[in-house]
């Protein structure tokens, strides 16, 4: 977890009002940050820009599970998490699982 030590009101109280950068950090990186301050501390909602790529995310994962006739609520349960909180990682993973569940449709 990118967030193990952090103290959110600390960081709150830092930062209300105030917009900076962490240099030296992938944008999947800041994506998940936004994702675990969200359901840590729920102050604020990630920045419109990374808003607007996650729900593009979210759409290509839903259609590419649409089109291989895999239940959406399925991959949920198993990934333990909604597809809102799916990061890269968790989407990797998903399609990793979601392939193996088409192979094993193949081979009966």
């Amino acid at each position: 977890m990118i967030l193990d030590d952090v103290d959110f009101e600390d960081l709150n109280k830092i930062s209300l009002g105030k917009s900076f950068e962490v240099h030296g950090i992938t944008r999947e990186q800041r994506i998940e940050w936004h994702l675990e301050h969200r359901e840590a501390c729920g102050c604020r909602p990630p920045p419109e820009g990374l808003v607007e790529e996650l729900d593009q995310r979210k759409a290509r994962a839903r259609k590419w599970l649409e089109k291989n006739g895999i239940e959406l609520e399925e991959m949920e349960d198993w990934a333990g998490m909604r597809i809102d909180d799916w990061t890269d990682r968790e989407l990797d993973d998903v399609r990793g699982e979601a392939q193996r569940i088409i192979a094993d449709r193949k081979e009966r």
